[in-house]
């Protein structure tokens, strides 16, 4: 969350380059304490919704969102589910856990690294999933058939396409190379 926000460094205040909207299963009296966190920590986010306990997934598309993550693996599913871009973010290790509080509490961001990285699997995800179905359906030398007969065609998009163009749009509003906060990859299976 951090890096997503700090893309927002130089930029009007009224006009972010990110955004981030938080959408929670708790209920709205508890929203108090989670915006006194937000603040706590420093994090630029003004805008949730609590859902008492309902999928927050619904919410996604009202809020124009270019990117669903959530730490819940049924909600990542349904939202993909729906045509909405969506990740599972998964546990950091307890070392990593620890080396990240210990930077938060001393405001020492320097040991981690300010770099967004991101690898998008190419293969249902950022083009569209013919060609996945036909490696896995009729084997590797029939994908190979596939691919060579229709070398001259443009992929079809995957769920991931809409993103991956608004990143695209972000990233040209830095530096190109190792300066860049983003970095993307990516990879594919064949």
């Amino acid at each position: 969350v951090r890096k997503l926000l700090a893309l927002n460094n130089g930029a009007p205040p009224d006009t972010p380059r990110v955004e981030v909207i938080l959408l929670s299963r708790n209920s709205a009296d508890t929203g108090l304490r989670i915006f006194n966190s937000i603040q706590h920590y420093g994090l630029g986010i003004v805008r949730a919704t609590f859902t008492s306990g309902e999928a927050t997934w619904p919410y996604v598309k009202p809020f124009g969102t270019d990117l669903f993550l959530s730490a819940n693996p049924d909600s990542v599913r349904r939202a993909l589910s729906h045509g909405i871009a969506a990740a599972h973010i998964l546990p950091r290790s307890p070392g990593e856990q620890a080396a990240a509080a210990e930077a938060i509490v001393d405001k020492d961001d320097s040991r981690l690294s300010t770099q967004l990285r991101i690898a998008f699997d190419g293969d249902a995800v950022i083009f569209g999933d013919e060609s996945e179905r036909i490696s896995r359906e009729q084997g590797v030398e029939a994908f190979g058939r596939h691919e060579q007969e229709r070398a001259r065609e443009p992929l079809s998009g995957g769920p991931f396409r809409n993103f991956l163009s608004a990143l695209h749009a972000l990233q040209a509003a830095f530096p190109a190379g190792e300066a860049s906060p983003i970095r993307t990859a990516l990879v594919t299976a064949r």
